[in-house]
């Protein structure tokens, strides 16, 4: 990462080069070291007055005992459900990931080839400032090797997470799912039988589910809020980025190479689909926790004494305030979000090209 963030102090004048600079590594770079670095960071053992634990490792086993304990038929149904979604978003991301990697590789292997046999001077698989000894075999063999094995690394450590992610949340919001109901059925069944004891103590065990995935999310948001800011504003700017770059591109040149072109769509086309992933979890976990109410509204509460009424107003009352998951605290993760993250890089993108026309106007 040094070396190509070096070579911005030599292209610095040249847009198009620091463009391609920044949104094909650097800042690809940044968010994978930021969420390798939150992994490892959470890992540590977390204390409070009561007990200490590994966060991320509790936060497993949780979901492991979750699946063990999933008895009933629906219950067992939903969880498969959430399960299907954050395994089909994680190859989806994986796939799509290691594919632009893959293509990208091809197309600078292919430069490089090119580069050869035109006795040109060496170019590296990343733009890269080195010192002219690295151009000289072996060096400049071990240097592209290194170069690819680190892009291959660094955007295994960008998805990876995401899926860890993804697991977590959806199996959070099919356990929403699964206590909603378990509500309406205390309420039918303990609440109509009119047995005190036993309805406020299924009641008193809906609560405490109910805190302990309001725990688990906060756990997850206290944990990665940064990395979902950084990934948002980076995400903005390597939209913005790589659709200028294709501007550019076919500004300059009819014929541009098919493989170019394949490239900037599929890269354009992770980006955001990687912070769609972000959005629709944050949308599903608000959907799914502003919907706990429900389960009261949904059964013959109106069947209940005056007492026990009072106790799901708690409920009902907590479930007013949904779990949701952001970026950096302030920015709330959901479509909304999504929507205004595309505008901003339109935004930016038309800026970009009227910089460069004028520019190009004033030489």
């Amino acid at each position: 990462m040094i070396p190509q963030s070096a070579n911005l102090f030599r292209v610095y004048n040249n847009l198009m080069l620091v463009t391609e600079n920044l949104a094909v590594i650097n800042f690809i770079a940044i968010i994978a070291s930021m969420k390798f670095i939150v992994m490892k960071y959470n890992r540590k053992v977390y204390k409070n007055c009561f007990y200490d634990m590994l966060v991320l490792s509790e936060l497993l086993g949780f979901y492991a005992k979750d699946l063990e304990n999933a008895k009933v038929k629906e219950d067992i149904e939903t969880m498969k459900q959430s399960e299907k979604i954050s395994n089909r978003m994680s190859i989806m991301g994986n796939v799509l990931g290691l594919g632009t990697v893959v293509i990208y590789m091809i197309q600078r292997f292919f430069l490089i080839a090119t580069a050869k046999m035109k006795g040109l001077e060496r170019i590296f698989v990343f733009q890269s400032l080195f010192p002219e000894i690295f151009k000289v075999t072996p060096h400049y063999e071990l240097v592209c090797l290194s170069q690819l094995m680190g892009g291959f690394m660094i955007t295994t450590c960008y998805v990876s997470v995401d899926s860890l992610i993804y697991v977590l949340i959806f199996n959070i919001c099919a356990q929403l799912q699964i206590l909603r109901k378990e509500l309406n059925e205390v309420i039918n069944l303990l609440g109509i039988q009119q047995c005190p004891d036993d309805f406020q103590q299924a009641i008193r065990i809906v609560v405490r589910k109910h805190e302990h995935l309001n725990w688990c999310v906060k756990t997850v948001e206290d944990s990665f809020n940064y990395c979902f800011l950084v990934q948002a504003l980076l995400s903005t700017l390597l939209m913005c980025f790589q659709a200028f770059m294709t501007f550019q591109a076919m500004a300059i040149s009819d014929n541009i190479p098919v493989n170019d072109i394949v490239f900037l769509i599929v890269y354009i086309t992770v980006v955001m689909l990687l912070i769609h992933f972000y959005c629709y979890m944050g949308e599903e976990l608000l959907i799914s926790s502003s919907e706990l109410s429900d389960g009261v509204f949904e059964s013959n509460w109106y069947s209940l004494s005056s007492r026990n009424i009072k106790m799901l107003t708690f409920i009902i009352f907590r479930s007013r305030i949904p779990l949701q998951l952001t970026a950096g605290k302030f920015n709330v993760l959901s479509m909304e979000t999504y929507a205004n993250i595309v505008k901003a890089a339109v935004g930016y993108f038309s800026v970009m090209v009227q910089l460069e026309t004028g520019r190009q106007q004033t030489d």
